[in-house]
């Protein structure tokens, strides 16, 4: 994929996002963070770069033989971060009610009988 396919595809999907920046600007930018994410893989001490909402890189050096000779490469790998679930509006409130309770809790045992 090209960093303007990756554009488009975010414009589509995010047009508030993206609505007024053109595409070629948007496709340097997107040039711009897979290049930094690349500087920040290849500098990382434990060749590993965790990135919020995103996942994990991890940079290996792997050693082959071929022809006799060991020969080294490095290899990227990718993780992808837990997709996080979207809680139902219920789920949402409920959370939110059982908070409320937990609060009021704490409330009345700070007052003294009496």
């Amino acid at each position: 994929m090209k960093p303007i396919e990756i554009f488009e595809l975010i414009k589509t999907e995010n047009a508030k996002l993206v609505n007024k920046v053109p595409d070629r600007v948007g496709a340097k930018i997107v040039g711009a963070a897979f290049a930094t994410i690349a500087k920040q893989i290849a500098s990382a001490p434990d060749g590993k770069v965790k990135i919020k909402g995103l996942g994990t890189f991890r940079m290996k050096h792997v050693e082959r033989e071929k022809d006799g000779q060991k020969v080294s490469r490095t290899r990227i790998g990718f993780k992808p971060a837990p997709a996080k679930a979207k809680a139902a509006k219920g789920d949402r409130q409920a959370r939110t009610a059982a908070r409320a309770a937990r609060k009021a809790g704490k409330a009345d045992s700070g007052k003294k009988a009496g």
